[in-house]
């Protein structure tokens, strides 16, 4: 379930959680982006991403996420909140960078 309650008072750069998501969704929306990448970027602390203190909503709910924003803006969102940055990151830019999804261990 999504806890509305919650956002308003998190902290995060650009002020408060609402206003930070409101950032970043404008930025893929400057270039133009389809409609999913905004979506997510307007999302994407939703299923609380490796270093945010809290998820607003549990992984078991995230058919609702769905139903709210598409299939596509959902993974984009997914995808964002299951990496492990400590492990993913450093190898980011190298083409044979593993990516690791904190919630099942899988390497990509």
């Amino acid at each position: 379930m999504y806890r509305a309650e919650t956002a308003e008072g998190i902290g995060q750069p650009g002020g408060t959680l609402p206003a930070h998501l409101r950032q970043v969704s404008a930025l893929p929306a400057s270039w133009g982006a389809r409609s999913a990448p905004v979506s997510a970027g307007r999302c994407h602390a939703f299923c609380g991403p490796d270093g945010f203190p809290v998820a607003l909503l549990d992984l078991g709910h995230r058919e609702e996420l769905v139903e709210a924003i598409g299939v596509e803006a959902e993974a984009l969102d997914y995808f964002h909140a299951s990496c492990d940055r400590k492990s993913s990151y450093r190898g980011l830019t190298d083409n044979r960078g593993t990516f690791i999804d904190r919630f099942t261990c899988t390497r990509m």
